[in-house]
């Protein structure tokens, strides 16, 4: 399927954008990174299931 001349998007975001997203701990990332490389960190899968599950039947 083809567009239209002109019937397309185009996003830019400027610099103060992606500046403004910079909410990130990025030393937490980093640990929990080092976590899952070295296989410390226990993942609940029961729990993400259930928030997953919980978040759908919200929506409903």
């Amino acid at each position: 399927m083809t567009s239209p001349p002109g019937d397309s998007t185009q996003v830019e975001l400027s610099s103060s954008s992606i500046d403004a997203g910079q909410d990130i701990d990025q030393a937490r990332v980093d640990s929990l990174k080092q976590a899952i490389a070295d296989g410390s960190i226990k993942i609940d899968v029961d729990r993400i299931a259930q928030g997953l599950i919980d978040a759908f039947e919200g929506d409903a």
